[in-house]
């Protein structure tokens, strides 16, 4: 049985749920439209060494242009290879797959292997997201034969002067890109005046 002091407050409750007034409308939530997504460069300059870096904190002014473009997007600061090699190491990049499971060698290494049409890439799965694919390599160890054009619309091995060009063209967006270069690779043959520099 419900206490005679009760009773009251739960009537006036009870009255109170049960009023006529009409109730707030809720209110309408602006529409957010969803940021662009951003077109990407996946930039890797074979042998360059990190620590010889502005943006990773050498104080020497030897990299001007990358440490400009490291403040306009994302530089990862912990980064393992798979490989010291240059085939290996870049398609497990693309893989995610360790080399003793895409198989790819470099190309001095014999008969080098081609990836697997049954192994998806980078490129495809950024291809499947909506992102148009560009690359351009200075071919080597990253070419066609190994199969690093798979999943790309637009693929070069002409080297970086054709990047811009490409971009520039390619009418889908948003676009990942990945820009492979040898350009400090060895020999090391360096130019005046920067051969005074370095050892």
């Amino acid at each position: 049985m419900i206490s005679r002091k009760i009773l009251p407050f739960m009537l006036l409750i009870l009255f109170i749920g049960c009023t006529t007034e009409p109730t707030q409308q809720p209110k309408q939530v602006k529409q957010v439209s969803k940021p662009k997504p951003p077109n990407i460069i996946l930039l890797s300059i074979d042998t360059l060494r990190a620590d010889h870096l502005g943006m990773y904190g050498y104080n020497r002014a030897v990299s001007p242009t990358l440490d400009k473009l490291s403040r306009q997007g994302h530089v990862f600061c912990t980064v393992n290879s798979q490989s010291p090699l240059t085939a290996p190491a870049h398609m497990s990049m693309f893989t995610s797959l360790y080399p003793e499971s895409h198989q790819v060698r470099n190309v001095s290494d014999g008969a080098p292997t081609r990836l697997s049409s049954q192994i998806p890439t980078l490129a495809e799965q950024m291809k499947n997201a909506g992102y148009g694919t560009i690359a351009c390599t200075d071919g080597g160890n990253v070419n066609n034969a190994l199969g690093f054009s798979k999943g790309f619309d637009m693929y070069g091995e002409t080297g970086a002067e054709q990047f811009v060009s490409l971009v520039k063209v390619h009418p889908r967006q948003p676009w990942f890109s990945f820009l492979h270069t040898y350009w400090v690779h060895d020999p090391y043959i360096v130019p005046n005046p920067f051969y005074k520099f370095f050892d």
